[in-house]
């Protein structure tokens, strides 16, 4: 079931990583670039290191369960399924980190 939920669910991410990126990069740009405030800093920062949690999620352990499911290895695909669910939710806090480091930002700043 997993494995056909990321098969539709992975393109839409995708395309939702490319867009996150460019109106980041947009945003940095017209907030000064390298000398943006520190907390459009920081949530770049963050958002890269979420892209790359999930690029990691979808070439390693996403990888893994389409493999166990495919050789119908329930173990090793329930083994890959609970490291993507330890990593989304690593992304999860991430996200709501990134939204405090903007709020707490703009209200100090």
């Amino acid at each position: 079931l997993w494995a056909v939920v990321f098969c539709n669910f992975f393109p839409w991410v995708w395309v939702s990583v490319a867009l996150i990126l460019a109106t980041g990069l947009h945003l940095l740009v017209t907030m000064g670039g390298a000398d943006a405030p520190l907390y459009a800093l920081a949530m770049f920062a963050l958002g890269v290191a979420m892209m790359a949690i999930f690029a990691h999620v979808f070439f390693a352990p996403y990888g893994r369960l389409k493999r166990a499911v495919a050789a119908q290895d329930w173990k090793a695909g329930g083994a890959a399924l609970a490291q993507i669910r330890q990593l989304v939710g690593l992304n999860l806090s991430l996200g709501l980190l990134t939204i405090a480091v903007v709020f707490l930002g703009r209200l100090f700043a």
